[in-house]
């Protein structure tokens, strides 16, 4: 395992085409913004756990949620961006 440190407004580049970018801490949270192609899946492991348990699509990605699934920011971190995306 890499381990880094970064400071909010930084970004690691993985594989050339996937960006991820500290956008901020709030106490003990950090937020993430991960910028990859569409059909790379990005899924927090408990959704993946959640998918495994079941046979219905879960998507973590808010420029392509599962059929039913509805865009949240739950933390209030934000209004979306021009593209839909949380900021």
């Amino acid at each position: 395992m890499l381990v880094l440190s970064r400071k909010p407004g930084e970004q690691i580049r993985i594989d050339g085409n996937i960006t991820v970018t500290v956008l901020g801490v709030e106490g003990k949270r950090i937020r993430l913004g991960i910028d990859a192609p569409k059909e790379v899946p990005i899924l927090r492991t408990e959704l993946k756990s959640e998918l495994d348990k079941s046979s219905g699509p879960v998507s973590d990605r808010a420029d392509n949620p599962a059929p039913g699934q509805q865009i949240m920011d739950p933390a209030g971190w934000g209004k979306p961006d021009r593209r839909g995306r949380g900021r």
